[in-house]
């Protein structure tokens, strides 16, 4: 079967046609460590990125509190420190993400947590022998009222046993089933951070960390304390211990971070081809920043508190005029970020237009020879074999493809 490109269209997307859109069951096996969903993971690193500019954006903030802030909490974010975090990577670091952050800042904590977890002594009634009881309730002494026989020893039977309450020490409190969960999610999230960047950066430091902090999740995972405590259920309302012990209260900071970016991700999922065409030309904006020259009309953005509908940014001003010696760039986009135009310093224009096409399509698709330039997402075998041989088209089909087309997307609109 093949469709039209004008399904498609991040200008022209609505969720109602595919109702898959809105099915969150794919995140959430990626999330949760059951699949390896490369549109999850295409999903999941842009998420992790606009988070860390919101948190750049609220580092600013505490820097400058002078700096604006307006009463829905977005805050504002320059330009220069956008192109540092999108464009500007340390070429011998990977990226600085939580799970890294946790490493190299948390492994202390956690590793005296976990060799230390709490326990508390619980009453439970038990079989005991006759000899060992110490101490009993009324369902006990229920219980021996309707045994035969007068004395304790004559009610105990033939194996000399009575009913009768005990202490019993266990670690199944709530504290240590949400560290239980956080053990499993971080080591997920540890696991496919080595597995992206481990062999890009053999000698790196974060790697080193994020691998020390796995194995220490991994061990304390295996482990019969651990194996003995029940799973999480619902929502969790912090006790006394998460929120007053030092270490547990620490732990349960980072679960919330964890999950934070879990809720995030389930947010914008059924909006991600709004996100993707936000998160497209936010980069190229960057990019031009460094390739074409100086902004003509200087702005900032606004970074959203959570996200509407896919989108970060408040009403985003990626349009501007870039300017260097040899002249004047126009950039263009349209408000919902699915349509570009670039006139470059020779007076070409070059329209360009986004097209997102979820996993859960099967089939090629028709896309026009004509002036347009497409730049397509998709992980689709039968679409990248049906477009993948026209020149009016740039394929991305991971995140890593951002960077890696840029340079030809930039010689394609003439810089």
């Amino acid at each position: 079967m093949v469709h039209s490109v004008d399904s498609f269209l991040v200008s022209s997307f609505r969720d109602e046609r595919v109702p898959e859109m809105v099915d969150t069951f794919v995140l959430k096996e990626y999330i949760a460590g059951k699949n390896e969903d490369k549109e999850a993971a295409f999903i999941c690193d842009i998420v992790e990125q606009m988070t860390e500019l919101r948190f750049e954006a609220e580092t600013e903030f505490r820097k400058n509190k002078r700096g604006a802030k307006n009463r829905r909490g977005e805050l504002r974010l320059s330009v220069d420190e956008m192109a540092e975090k999108l464009t500007s990577p340390i070429k011998s670091e990977p990226p600085e993400q939580l799970i890294s952050i946790i490493a190299k800042r948390d492994y202390g904590v956690l590793e005296s947590l976990m060799l230390s977890m709490r326990k508390v002594l619980r009453r439970e009634r038990s079989m005991v022998q006759v000899s060992n009881v110490q101490q009993i309730d009324s369902h006990c002494l229920r219980w021996l009222a309707r045994q035969p026989g007068y004395t304790a020893a004559e009610k105990g039977g033939e194996r000399q046993r009575l009913l009768a309450v005990v202490r019993k020490e266990t670690k199944n409190t709530l504290e240590n089933r949400v560290l239980k969960d956080f053990i499993y999610r971080a080591s997920v999230m540890a696991r496919r951070y080595i597995a992206l960047y481990e062999k890009l950066y053999p000698s790196s430091e974060r790697i080193k960390n994020v691998k020390k902090l796995y194995r220490l999740l991994q061990n304390a995972w295996k482990s019969p304390d651990i194996q003995e405590i029940s799973a999480i259920k619902g929502n969790v309302r912090p006790n006394y211990v998460l929120l007053h012990d030092a270490k547990y209260n620490k732990m349960w900071v980072l679960y919330r971070q964890i999950l934070t970016h879990v809720r995030i991700a389930e947010i914008v999922w059924p909006y991600r081809y709004a996100l993707f065409g936000e998160y497209f030309c936010c980069w190229l904006s960057m990019r031009l920043c460094l390739e074409a020259g100086r902004l003509v009309f200087d702005s900032s953005y606004w970074v959203s508190i959570a996200p509407r509908r896919g989108r970060f940014f408040v009403n985003p001003l990626f349009s501007n005029i870039y300017q260097n010696s040899t002249g004047l760039l126009d950039w263009r986009v349209s408000k919902d970020c699915g349509e570009l135009i670039v006139r470059n310093r020779g007076g070409n224009k070059t329209d360009i237009k986004l097209v997102y096409i979820p996993s859960c399509i099967r089939g090629g698709v028709q896309i026009p020879l004509d002036n347009t330039l497409y730049v397509v997402y998709s992980f689709s075998p039968e679409v990248k074999n049906s477009v993948s041989a026209q020149s009016n088209v740039l394929l991305l089909d991971s995140e890593k493809d951002i960077d890696e087309i840029s340079t030809e997307f930039l010689q394609k609109i003439g810089i």
